[in-house]
């Protein structure tokens, strides 16, 4: 853990030691302001009084997390001098060689039961957005109301494959409704949606797949990443930018010359953004903490929506975008995979 935390910290200096003086402050404010959440949350925690005299303390419930460690027992194992919480039904062989676990794949209960979302049933925008589609799955049926109905900003925290994507469409398309006039026609320069990928071939993906779904409404997506340059015109005819965090970092850091550009975005989507462990961790936290300022200082509407995979930080992830846990944090564990996972 030790040579973890010496890489990770020569990592951040290096990528800290790149930033001008505004963006040390940016960082180090948002850091000072993690720290400070952190210890109030310790602080109530403790002088919370439990409901029973000397009894466990429950924890505290969100509409939507659906996470089965809390709603479930567990069982520990101690593997290797590290203990691990898995779930009741895990089973545990030793081998002469090695030991193996077995994590069962997680029972879909009542899942199934959720009344879908149907296409035929959302208005004229959102059935031209979603062409081809019958019916938003069980995870998309469950935030629908608040991403597209809404303006909260969101962590939408989902196994691989569950449908995060359309939960961003469902997100853009309310920040297109937002910007129709009384005749339905969308205003183009009012408003500038940012969609941060942490890859390049990941860019390319989403500028391809946005595109063609945004092209019967008239709209247009454009990458930005290192590989590419868009032209001061192209950006101003561009509703929808798809860029990695270090483009967008270099962008926003500009105080004149994309000033425009920056104040007129509406809509900020940085997917994969359990990468704040990671090495790039510092640049996303950066960009967070510069839209926060910048929603304060000009008292702009920017809503933020994070996507990831299953994190177990759910909670101090959401506190950092500004998500209101009770409406705008979304946790679906395992069993909402489209194909059941064992782990062994």
């Amino acid at each position: 853990m030790r040579k973890e935390e010496k890489r990770t910290r020569r990592e951040l200096n290096r990528v800290i030691h790149a930033f001008g003086d505004d963006e040390k402050l940016e960082l180090e404010l948002a850091q000072k302001e993690i720290q400070r959440q952190r210890q109030l949350e310790i602080d109530q925690m403790k002088w919370k009084p439990s409901l029973l005299p000397g009894g466990p303390r429950t924890e505290e419930i969100y509409p939507y997390v659906f996470d089965k460690r809390i709603e479930s027992g567990h069982t520990m194992f101690n593997i290797n001098g590290m203990k691990f919480a898995l779930p009741d039904g895990s089973k545990r062989d030793t081998f002469r060689t090695h030991e193996s676990v077995l994590v069962p794949p997680s029972n879909k209960g009542d899942i199934e039961k959720i009344q879908h979302v149907y296409i035929k049933d959302m208005d004229e925008l959102g059935q031209k957005g979603f062409k081809g589609f019958e019916k938003l799955n069980v995870i998309q049926s469950i935030v629908f109301e608040q991403a597209y109905k809404t303006k909260e900003n969101l962590l939408i925290c989902a196994p691989t494959g569950a449908g995060k994507t359309n939960i961003a469409m469902l997100t853009i398309l309310n920040t297109i409704h937002e910007h129709q006039n009384s005749r339905g026609e969308i205003v183009k320069d009012d408003f500038k949606i940012i969609y941060i990928a942490p890859m390049k071939a990941l860019a390319t993906e989403m500028t391809e797949s946005f595109g063609k779904r945004l092209a019967p409404l008239g709209l247009k997506v454009r990458e930005l990443t290192g590989d590419t340059q868009l032209s001061r015109n192209e950006l101003a005819d561009t509703q929808m930018l798809v860029l990695t965090p270090e483009k967008w970092d270099v962008i926003t850091r500009k105080s004149s010359s994309d000033n425009s550009l920056i104040s007129i975005v509406r809509l900020l989507i940085i997917d994969e953004v359990h990468l704040l462990h990671d090495e790039r961790g510092p640049v996303i936290e950066t960009l967070v903490a510069r839209t926060l300022r910048q929603v304060e200082m000009s008292q702009s509407g920017i809503r933020i929506v994070g996507l990831s995979a299953t994190l177990p930080n759910y909670i101090d992830a959401a506190r950092f975008l500004r998500v209101n846990p009770y409406k705008g944090l979304f946790f679906f564990d395992g069993r909402f995979r489209p194909v059941p996972l064992t782990q062994k």
